[in-house]
């Protein structure tokens, strides 16, 4: 008698889904100096998305650099109250954007375990951009990148890098952070429901994202 077994279709998608677990999000968040004036608002709004994702059913990562060479990455996350305990501990200090270093630490995580989006919030880049690009066209995770302020050459290379990962840039006000939560959430959605997820989301956020997405497809 063969000992081969066929699963029906829907049972081994079932599994399949079982199997991939929880959908998970990076974040890489700039905390060097220059954004010390809006951290602790956009920290909370951070904490709030977190805890939204959560119990939605998302598991988070937090990559931030700061410092001259400081980079930390949390556990991964499926818990609010450990992050916002960790929220409350970040801190800005001085120092230089380690962006390339950053998405390389993604790349790491996502050959373990797929991650579906990394999130990237700063307001500057300090590296040579070539060396940005090339970390994200090897990453293989869709890059939503979201800039602080009007640096022009920053934005440049934010955008360079959606494209180059086939995510999404979109710029925010340092005066009105309350628009980096809406982008946070439409983010969560298109992590747990792609495209779909963010079509039945009616936010002028979740449109702009739709469009930049729909481009790239």
């Amino acid at each position: 008698m063969s000992n081969n077994i066929t699963l029906r279709p829907a049972v081994a998608d079932l599994l399949k889904k079982l199997d991939a677990g929880k959908p998970r999000v990076a974040f890489v968040l700039h905390a060097t100096q220059s954004r010390e004036s809006t951290w602790d608002l956009a920290a909370k709004l951070q904490a709030d998305m977190f805890t939204t994702a959560i119990a939605t059913g998302l598991e988070l990562q937090v990559t931030y650099f700061r410092g001259l060479s400081e980079l930390s990455a949390s556990p991964w996350m499926a818990n609010p109250v450990t992050v916002r305990n960790l929220m409350e501990r970040v801190t800005c200090r001085s120092g230089h954007t380690q962006i390339g270093r950053s998405l390389r630490h993604v790349k790491a995580e996502h050959a373990r375990k797929p991650i579906a989006a990394v999130i990237l919030i700063g307001d500057c880049c300090e590296e040579t951009p070539a060396d940005v690009y090339l970390e994200a066209q090897m990453l293989g995770v869709p890059v939503f990148a979201f800039l602080e302020g009007d640096n022009q050459s920053a934005a440049r290379v934010f955008q360079r890098i959606a494209e180059l990962t086939h995510g999404a840039f979109c710029p925010f006000g340092a005066g009105s952070v309350q628009q980096l939560g809406e982008l946070l959430k439409a983010v969560a959605v298109y992590a747990s429901g792609g495209l779909v997820g963010l079509e039945h989301q009616d936010t002028r956020s979740a449109k702009l994202l739709l469009t930049q997405l729909r481009g790239k497809s």
